[in-house]
């Protein structure tokens, strides 16, 4: 079975274990990431929306030639954190993680399917490959949809950077969703407040500060 995690309801004074924790289980319990906490992973300046996991199901990418899927080790799991810039597919494994960043941009479908005991999350690339997400089905929906909103916003931000034809455009090429921060002020603003079916109304998550060191983020201080 997977969960989903809802950051902008998290209420605990710590951050979820599933962002914070590594190494393997124990004799009941299954471990996270064996490299380092997925909340290293997140930058400066992103803001943390959704967490999903699941066990032992992995990941599965579909491509145009070939197939591939990723899974965990009996002592990890697998973790992808939802920002409003990227999804961080993380798959927890002894011999070193399996990692993918995923920037929103480049994401053109989203669909959400439900069980009764689990969901997956299905993400379409515009490099033509496919990647479902086994995971809980407890907001799955407003995660699909939260995706839906936010990547076609970085589509909309990249596309009005292409130079027109027969113009210069804005005088220079385009530039990659995650090198727009400074001049993407007014779009980030809008989706840390993207609100979502039964969530609408509730706070975005914010960035987790303090606590580590080095150049990745940081956890929080407290909430």
């Amino acid at each position: 079975m997977g969960r989903i995690i809802d950051l902008k309801n998290w209420e605990g004074d710590e951050l979820p274990d599933a962002l914070r924790r590594t190494g393997g289980g124990g004799f009941l319990s299954t471990g996270y990431l064996a490299d380092e906490p997925a909340v290293a992973l997140v930058e400066d300046d992103e803001t943390i929306q959704y967490v999903l996991t699941n066990r032992k199901r992995g990941v599965k990418v579909q491509g145009t030639d070939e197939r591939s899927h990723s899974k965990p080790d009996s002592d990890h799991r697998t973790v992808v954190v939802v920002t409003d810039r990227r999804l961080l597919v993380l798959v927890g494994r002894d011999d070193g993680d399996d990692r993918t960043c995923i920037d929103l941009a480049t994401v053109v479908g989203v669909e959400a399917t439900a069980g009764r005991r689990s969901g997956e999350l299905v993400v379409d690339r515009a490099d033509g490959t496919t990647w479902a997400i086994p995971t809980g089905t407890d907001s799955l929906d407003a995660v699909a949809a939260y995706l839906r909103e936010a990547a076609g916003a970085w589509r909309a931000v990249e596309e009005s950077r292409r130079p027109r034809q027969g113009g210069r455009g804005d005088g220079g090429p385009a530039v990659p969703g995650r090198q727009l921060r400074g001049r993407s002020r007014g779009l980030r603003a809008g989706l840390r407040g993207v609100q979502l079916g039964a969530d609408r109304g509730g706070a975005p998550a914010r960035r987790p500060r303090g606590g580590s060191s080095g150049t990745g983020p940081r956890r929080p201080a407290g909430r």
